[in-house]
């Protein structure tokens, strides 16, 4: 399997003009998704997976559509801090991502009563999101898309490559940026990671 890992772009949140725990793209945001989408458009990416937060499932639009796929909603690979208050319900991305793909199972209020959760739990969903990848892709040449957070997406980097918590986020990583991973079985490599060369520096965030 070829895991391309995707950072959103640019919310909200990122440009510290809106504090809930669910804010959508800046206007910036948007323009990095487009872009991000132009740069995975030949990489041959035929299943493309995004946390079911705003930021995520805006983004993953951009690179769906350019790509021709249709999204499929994984709250496992979501970012999950804060209160939880006003986060998009199940209902509601159904209802504003139509042609997304939503777990019939994904309950509607899909995010846990338990927050914010600690980076010791954060590693074992990170676990769990490790081994359905790998027990469906890892013996394939499949590429795979998955459009998470900076905070889960170096997390679940971390559990491909073996690496135990470290306190802090490993690896950085800007809006809109691609890392790759060659997952073999039982092993996995890093081919590159936070990739920025499709963003003009006035983008870069």
């Amino acid at each position: 399997m070829h895991l391309y890992l995707i950072r959103h772009g640019e919310s909200g949140g990122n440009a510290g003009s809106d504090h809930s725990d669910d804010p959508a793209l800046t206007e910036r945001g948007w323009a990095q998704a487009h872009l991000v989408a132009g740069a995975v458009e030949g990489e041959g990416i035929e299943a493309l997976y995004a946390s079911p937060l705003t930021r995520a499932l805006e983004t993953a639009s951009e690179i769906a559509a350019r790509l021709g796929l249709r999204i499929e909603v994984w709250a496992d690979i979501a970012e999950k801090w804060g209160t939880g208050c006003n986060v998009t319900t199940r209902s509601e991305v159904a209802r504003r991502w139509p042609e997304a793909i939503v777990p019939p199972d994904m309950p509607e209020q899909w995010w846990p009563a338990q927050l914010p959760e600690d980076e010791e739990a954060a590693y074992l969903r990170a676990s769990r999101v490790e081994r359905a990848l790998r027990a469906q892709f890892e013996a394939t040449d499949e590429r795979v898309a998955i459009v998470s957070h900076g905070g889960f997406g170096a997390i679940l980097m971390s559990r491909f490559l073996g690496a135990p918590p470290c306190g802090y986020t490993r690896f950085s990583q800007h809006n809109c940026c691609i890392s790759r991973l060659e997952v073999l079985p039982g092993r996995a490599k890093l081919v590159f990671q936070n990739r920025t060369c499709h963003l003009p520096a006035e983008l870069l965030t």
